[in-house]
This record gives C-alpha cells, structure tokens and sequence, in this order.
C-alpha cells in the first residue's frame, strides 16, 4: 500500500501490510500557509445526520468563539 502520511507505514507494516511511505503528492501545488488569510472561515459539520447531530453543537459554539475572538463578520457553516 502506498501511503501519504509518515505514520501510516508503520501502522501498517504492523498489522501485516506492505506499505511504503510515498508522500503527499499535493504538498508541492498548495501554497504556504503564510500566504493564507482568512476572512471568513468555514465550518463542515458533515452529511450525514446522526454525525451533523453530533458536531454541530461543537461547530455553533466554534463559529460563536471565532465571531468573539476575531470578529469575523461571517462564518460559513
């Protein structure tokens, strides 16, 4: 198996599974994360409904603190 992040070599490798370490092959075309500013951030509480059930009183209460801490204006969720 061919895998992206360090770790995951040897979590496989120990539980039987040829795997080789191999990189994330989108780490060269995303700019630096200096670069970034966000403006308005957003928040994905999923699809499904027991799991928006669950996360979204989380999501509510980060969107809450991100209004409060860095007044954004808009937070998408």
């Amino acid at each position: 198996m061919l895998v992206i992040f360090p770790f995951e070599e040897k979590l496989y490798k120990d539980s039987g599974v040829d795997a080789v370490f191999v990189g994330n092959p989108l780490i060269g075309r995303v700019p630096d994360k200096k670069s970034f500013k966000v403006s308005n951030p957003g928040l994905f509480p999923g699809n499904r409904r027991n799991v928006v059930s669950c996360h979204i009183p989380v999501i509510l209460e980060t969107a809450k603190i991100l209004k409060e801490k860095n007044k954004h204006k808009v937070c998408n969720v």
